[in-house]
């Protein structure tokens, strides 16, 4: 059978595939080799005490699921995938101890023979991880977000700014001196070598308020290497801590620097929110491709950032502008917004430079045949597109905008990947009717279901991504119509709703049955 898949170049090429039928099970596990059994353990002992139970360098697994995610092992090609690399080239574990070459040998193994699952929870965490803050207190009790009252301070729009321009530079994530870190709100909580840095409800008796006034303590008044803090940041981190050190936003493993982007999102308005995330959008672009200075267009709702020629750049930015508005038609809420302050979309002409951005936005090596994606990173709500070297017509381009600028508008919303792929492109192919490419992936839509293997290979988002795209786009598309359906599920998620329990509310229904049932009629199509 043909079907059609992305290309690194961005466009669609045939591609002969295997119809193997619908398979609602795990694959089998390659003979000989567990993942419970040997590949888990192998990793929680070398890589959880960094990369487990902490995030450093910003790569974290925490599951099987997340590892998946994570991209740094692509099935069925041991030896190209990073997690491989790192290893055979020596530069990973730090700290953990050596890989043998017989255990490097089963890891490749395994993922050369598909890394298959063979536990029972594929979202289960990693058992018997080194804890990152081995050596340091005890653990303090999970804290929740909780809303604010009148005259709370807000941890993460009033504290958390203040902590990431002053502490978190020495006392980060991991390698946290005197093993205080401070770049999560659990961090904070446990302390390091000198004990709790703060104490609930009592600033006074707060270590790390004595470190800030320099007062009662032993060694050096904080930060180390810069002027004081000034007395309205400390009398405000004080105030949070007699108020009961409360959380008001995402989770208290959540990095600073996202809580921080949330209460800014929360707390500023439209206008005020809108110049944040263009100026973020502009460095990620200098982090992720430094060597090459993007150009620049801002419409209303999107900053258009790129290495297109100046004259495209201008064209693909009102192509991005009419995308955004008839996204929004489909998909924005009561407000009629796709999100406050807007959003940042990446435009790219060369392959390695979209390649560059997805290692610093996701980790890990590009999957084959994505050619475009949708993220959240900070203040950074992005879309980002690798346009085809020979541009088609511009509804097409309009189309492929429109789908990750609706994938943007859906991250960092607590909804899985399936959804958030099945839902971007079921709203760009309705936002944009009249593209061909919408022709062709409704026809490609059954092959793309009788490849992806199993139903626990869609959910986890673990198939290969062009068929499983077109396949979550088919099941969402035939759920939600209209789109008043898609509306609602995301306003019972964002009012504080897990997803599940907001998607049975609206479809009256589980997703997997409701799946399985779509998927048996699709794949029975010619």
């Amino acid at each position: 059978m043909m079907t059609l898949h992305a290309t690194r170049r961005g466009w669609l090429i045939p591609v002969v595939v295997l119809t193997v039928g619908w398979m609602p099970a795990h694959p089998a596990v390659a003979q000989g080799v567990s993942f419970s059994k040997q590949v888990a353990p192998l990793l929680a002992t070398k890589c959880g005490g960094c990369h487990i139970s902490g995030r450093r360098g910003g790569f974290q697994f925490t599951s099987y699921d997340a590892l998946m995610k994570s991209g740094m092992v692509q099935k069925g090609q041991g030896n190209s995938s990073r997690i491989v690399e790192v290893v055979e080239s020596g530069d990973m574990p730090r700290g953990g101890g050596k890989v043998s070459k017989d255990d490097l040998a089963m890891l490749t193994s395994w993922i050369d023979a598909g890394a298959a699952f063979d536990g029972t929870n594929s979202a289960a965490p990693f058992e018997g991880v080194p804890a990152a803050n081995a050596g340091m207190g005890p653990a303090p009790k999970e804290k929740k977000a909780e809303p604010l009252t009148n005259g709370d301070v807000s941890f993460a729009f009033d504290v958390a700014p203040i902590l990431l321009d002053n502490c978190v530079r020495c006392h980060g994530a991991q390698d946290g001196q005197e093993n205080l870190r401070l770049a999560t709100l659990q961090g904070i909580l446990r302390g390091g070598d000198s004990g709790p840095a703060i104490v609930e409800g009592k600033a006074g008796d707060s270590l790390l308020v004595k470190k800030l006034l320099g007062k009662g303590i032993d060694g050096q008044r904080m930060p180390r290497g810069k002027p004081p803090l000034a007395d309205k940041d400390i009398a405000t981190i004080s105030k949070w801590i007699d108020q009961g050190a409360k959380l008001d936003l995402l989770s208290w493993t959540s990095h600073l620097d996202d809580v921080a982007a949330a209460g800014r999102a929360r707390s500023l308005s439209d206008a005020e929110l809108k110049p944040v995330r263009a100026k973020a959008g502009e460095v990620l672009w200098r982090m992720a491709i430094p060597d090459d200075e993007a150009l620049v267009e801002s419409r209303e709702r999107v900053h258009v950032i790129g290495n297109l020629p100046a004259s495209r750049l201008k064209e693909t930015a009102d192509l991005a502008a009419d995308a955004e508005a008839a996204v929004c038609k489909e998909l924005a809420g009561a407000d009629g917004r796709l999100r406050k302050g807007g959003l940042v979309l990446y435009v790219f002409r060369k392959s390695y430079d979209y390649s560059a951005l997805w290692q610093q936005t996701l980790g890990g090596e590009r999957p084959k045949g994505i050619a475009g994606h949708g993220g959240m990173m900070g203040d950074t709500v992005y879309g980002a597109v690798l346009l085809p070297s020979t541009p088609p017509d511009d509804t097409d381009v309009k189309l492929l905008l429109a789908e990750q600028l609706a994938a943007g508008s859906l991250a960092g919303r607590g909804l899985p990947g399936w959804f958030v792929k099945g839902a971007a492109r079921a709203v760009a192919m309705r936002a944009v009717p009249k593209a061909k490419l919408v022709k062709e992936w409704k026809r490609e839509t059954p092959e793309a279901v009788r490849t992806i293997g199993s139903t626990a290979d869609f959910f986890s988002v673990h198939a290969d991504p062009a068929p499983l795209t077109l396949a979550a786009s088919g099941f969402v598309a035939a759920l939600a119509t209209p789109s008043a359906k898609l509306r609602q599920v995301l306003a019972l998620v964002d009012g504080g709703q897990d997803f599940d329990t907001a998607f049975a509310t609206v479809f009256r229904n589980k997703p997997q049955p409701l799946f399985d049932a779509w998927a048996q009629k699709e794949a029975k199509k010619k």
